[in-house]
């Protein structure tokens, strides 16, 4: 199979769409981000416009900076904005996500693996295309990831709480592997899935991303019952910026919070 790229439909909308502008926007919102010590092993990032999430966004993308010799291949589980149930793959035909600044190339090997489960769908190839989700991450994955590094894209649509924890065994060898409002806030920082479940059946709030979230903090539950420990004791979170749309904006009726999280290897 030769090289096929995934178009970046969104470069000149939702983020520079030539290579110097958008190379400049991301390093200016790196160098303002500040670092934290230790080792990251996961984020938490928004997906919007970078004119309302790209500096949140970048608070969390500066922890991996340190990691640039060392990563191999990132898993990414983002929200899926189209209606369907279950978690989709990536068309077949493309070996990698592009953008201005360069292309990062897709983990073949890892995603055949996910289908192979019967788990997975395709995801719709006239619809992904428009997907925004993971388009908004490459640039700054291209400028913290170093060269070489895979990407597993995944695509977290509506999950029924009892097909979690298959979707959790499938994904936690991946994890293992070496090669918002306050209270939602709060329980992803606790790695409490079932906290964060509560919190949206009580409060109704609307989490773009809520699923990915709580597929991820299945993964780290049976990643931590695998080596007999809790998810504290291999993850240590740390908040590292919030942010409002009203805030930036000052337009709005409506307000939209911004998280980003950093989850550090546990001392």
């Amino acid at each position: 199979m030769g090289v096929v790229i995934r178009p970046s439909v969104h470069a000149g909308t939702w983020f520079p769409g030539t290579a110097a502008d958008l190379a400049a926007a991301v390093d200016a919102m790196l160098e303002a981000a500040s670092a934290v010590q230790g080792t990251v092993k996961t984020i938490v990032v928004p997906h919007a416009a970078f004119q309302y999430s790209g500096s949140t966004a970048a608070a969390a993308y500066k922890q991996m900076l340190s990691l640039q010799r060392t990563v191999k291949r990132v898993v990414l589980l983002a929200t899926w904005h189209s209606d369907g149930s279950g978690v989709f793959l990536p068309p077949e035909e493309f070996t990698a996500f592009g953008s201005p600044i360069g292309s990062l190339p897709l983990d073949r090997e890892a995603l055949g693996a996910l289908f192979s489960t019967g788990l997975y769908d395709t995801a719709p190839a006239e619809l992904e295309v428009q997907e925004h989700s993971i388009s908004v991450q490459i640039p700054f994955l291209k400028r913290v990831l170093p060269e070489g590094a895979l990407l597993l894209p995944i695509y977290v649509g509506t999950i029924a709480d009892e097909d979690l924890p298959m979707y959790a065994e499938t994904l936690a060898p991946f994890f293992m592997d070496p090669a918002l409002d306050r209270e939602a806030v709060d329980c992803v920082l606790n790695l409490n899935a079932p906290c964060l479940e509560e919190h949206i059946l009580k409060t109704g709030n609307l989490i773009c991303g809520y699923s990915a979230l709580i597929l991820f903090l299945r993964v780290i539950e049976r990643v931590a019952s695998a080596s007999g420990a809790q998810p504290e004791e291999i993850l240590s979170p740390s908040l590292l910026k919030y942010a409002q749309s009203d805030a930036i904006t000052s337009a709005q009726e409506t307000s939209v919070g911004y998280a980003a999280i950093a989850f550090l290897r546990a001392s």
